[in-house]
């Protein structure tokens, strides 16, 4: 198996222990982004597990209280939107040959086995379901906005200095 169907397989087996109290959405650009095996998953018939594709994602995360995210611009987005945040990044994949490829992100939300990834899940649950306050989590992903989108504090003055600059 590949790194997203270990996460498939993972959320998959979530879904049935947490029947009816954990809901998960696994969300693709299109179709044949999914593999074989999450398009074997999608018949599995779960009512707390769902495969969307196509569109965009802005609701579901506005609404999401997790977010799993892969290499994409969806892991930034997530850190804008100040939401709790997993990147799995499984041991066979952290290999230099990969490095460069790899988003920059804090390495507090990154997994490295389906083991860890299961236990952050499921952590992050029982927190949601103890309505223990929400951990503030913009610190943590300022630096990495910033890098990714520029210093938006001063993007008013950016603007102005491109405008005059170019045209």
């Amino acid at each position: 198996m590949n790194l997203r169907d270990d996460v498939v397989e993972t959320l998959f087996e979530l879904a049935k222990s947490y029947h009816n109290k954990m809901f998960i959405t696994i969300k693709s650009k299109t179709l044949d982004l999914f593999s074989d095996y999450s398009r074997q998953m999608m018949d599995k018939n779960l009512d707390n597990f769902k495969f969307l594709y196509g569109g965009t994602g802005h609701q579901l995360l506005n609404n999401a209280d997790l977010v799993i995210s892969f290499n994409t611009s969806a892991t930034y987005e997530s850190m804008v939107a100040e939401k709790k945040l997993i990147v799995p990044l499984f041991k066979n994949f952290q290999k230099k040959k990969y490095k460069d490829a790899i988003l920059k992100v804090p390495k507090q939300i990154i997994v490295n086995s389906k083991i860890k990834l299961r236990e952050k899940i499921e952590e992050s649950y029982k927190q949601h379901v103890s309505k223990k306050k929400k951990k503030n989590n913009f610190n943590l992903y300022r630096p990495y906005i910033k890098k990714y989108f520029g210093d938006y504090y001063k993007s008013d003055l950016m603007g102005i200095k491109f405008i005059n600059k170019n045209f």
